[in-house]
């Protein structure tokens, strides 16, 4: 009688252990420690980040953030890279569920991984790209407190993480001979150079 409960225990472990696995692929792992069992190694995440630009006046879209960090700013629209998608894809979409709008003709903008552009410590890898849109975000989802179109010219002095340079960096992109594109200056943990 006792066996068969060792059993059924062992089935429920290993259970277990496959689902958190499923949930936490690299579980938890010291970073930049490999896994005494498995070796997968503790790597840094990827992110990714959308200047989405309205059509008419090249406005940028920005979401408020309702979490820490950062809590209470205006911010890109962005997140972590989910499985089975590509950078560009994932920006897409985490555009489209923090905004509402679905940007197009998207291009690749740069890949930003200072060891300080993220307050907390994470130090993800962030893959940003330029979008292009003429929809009005909707103000109606769960993980932010909004999306809204923002001139440049009027864009906040605090922007979190380093996405007052990509925003810098985008509008130099978009247009690389104007030098009125300075007003983001505000970093997380100071400039955040690619």
């Amino acid at each position: 009688m006792e066996s068969m409960y060792v059993v059924t225990q062992q089935k429920k472990q290993r259970k277990k252990k496959m689902e958190d696995w499923q949930k936490y692929p690299i579980g938890k792992i010291p970073k930049g420690e490999p896994c005494p069992h498995c070796a997968r190694y503790n790597g840094r995440a990827c992110t990714v980040e959308m200047v989405v630009f309205r059509e008419s006046d090249h406005a940028v879209l920005l979401i408020y953030r309702l979490l820490d960090p950062d809590k209470n700013t205006w911010a890109l629209p962005g997140g972590y890279l989910d499985w089975e998608e590509t950078v560009m894809e994932g920006a897409i979409r985490e555009a489209r569920e923090e905004t509402g709008v679905s940007p197009t003709r998207v291009q690749f903008l740069g890949v930003y991984d200072d060891l300080n552009r993220d307050p907390d410590g994470r130090q993800n890898v962030g893959h940003a790209f330029i979008g292009w849109s003429s929809e009005q975000p909707t103000q109606d989802n769960t993980e932010t407190g909004g999306a809204k179109w923002i001139p440049f010219a009027e864009l906040p002095e605090k922007i979190p993480f380093d996405h007052a340079q990509i925003i810098r960096d985008a509008y130099a992109f978009i247009d690389p001979n104007s030098s009125q594109y300075q007003k983001p200056t505000y970093c997380s943990k100071g400039t955040h150079a690619r």
